[in-house]
């Protein structure tokens, strides 16, 4: 990919993923730029105008409903002020990550090539290092997990009827019932990466923290053909903590998930263990 160097790019994960143990606003500023450096500015056939106006209109509305900073009226100075170093922030990073080789440079990436698994895994990353840096408020939000899920894949060109995953999930509540997530575990009979991120609504009683049944859309790919093609995909799942006074860390989980494009169902059985505190 045109730009990257073998010391800009690891420099630049380390320095975006420590940014969020400096403050929640350092950390989604930085990573809000370096994603869309990656997925909007890097391919060679997005118009350089559309990732300004992503950030201008997501970074708002991410420093409004997310961070917390709703404007008064009379809008004040120091509101506008803040909005806009934020959202300069993000733009900075970005295009500083493309011209030091911490990211492609823009309009360097020829071809087809699909960025949204990268982006996705670099939020994900971010989320789980923010659920252990951030102090106890900011925890309440953003949430990770060990897991290991039992796995049963089934429809067209199914390549493997079944395998054994381990690795991490995160997820951040932007209301009650409304949280983004993301999945990203390691296949080993099938020697595979397999990685997921969406939305999801709680279908339950949001108040009970040891029962949940949700539905969702999530992006979903893989590293080999047999849990490919990247597609969105439908799920829907349950999750049970069997003994919260005992085990209030562990959670059993189920999950199915329809592929729009593929039409696989993927479905697995989850164990989880809460790293946050």
């Amino acid at each position: 990919m045109g730009g990257l160097s073998v010391i800009g790019l690891p420099a630049w994960l380390i320095g975006v993923l420590s940014s969020w143990a400096i403050s929640f606003e350092v950390g989604s500023a930085a990573t809000l730029g370096y994603a869309v450096q990656w997925a909007l500015k890097a391919p060679e056939r997005v118009a350089n105008w559309i990732a300004p106006v992503v950030v201008l209109l997501g970074g708002a509305s991410l420093y409004i409903f997310v961070l917390g900073h709703p404007p008064t009226f009379p809008i004040t100075n120091s509101w506008v002020s803040g909005l806009v170093l934020w959202i300069a922030a993000a733009l900075g990073v970005g295009s500083a990550a493309g011209h030091t080789g911490g990211a492609p440079a823009t309009n360097s990436i020829k071809g087809g090539v699909d960025l949204k698994p990268i982006a996705g895994m670099l939020l994900l990353v971010a989320a789980i290092v923010l659920a252990a840096a951030l102090p106890a408020r900011a925890a309440e939000v953003f949430k990770a997990n060990a897991a290991v899920n039992s796995v049963w894949l089934d429809g067209p060109g199914t390549e493997f009827p079944a395998d054994v995953e381990a690795g991490a999930t995160a997820s951040a509540s932007l209301s009650p019932h409304i949280s983004l997530v993301g999945l990203g575990v390691y296949g080993f009979s099938n020697s595979y990466l397999r990685w997921n991120g969406g939305v999801r609504v709680a279908a339950t009683d949001v108040e009970n923290p040891n029962f949940n049944v949700f539905l969702g859309l999530g992006y979903r790919g893989g590293s080999t053909s047999a849990v490919q093609p990247n597609e969105w995909a439908p799920d829907a799942g349950v999750g049970w903590k069997p003994s919260p006074k005992s085990w209030p860390r562990l959670t059993l989980g189920a999950d199915a998930g329809y592929g729009l494009e593929s039409k696989r169902v993927l479905a697995y059985l989850a164990l989880r263990y809460s790293l946050s505190k």
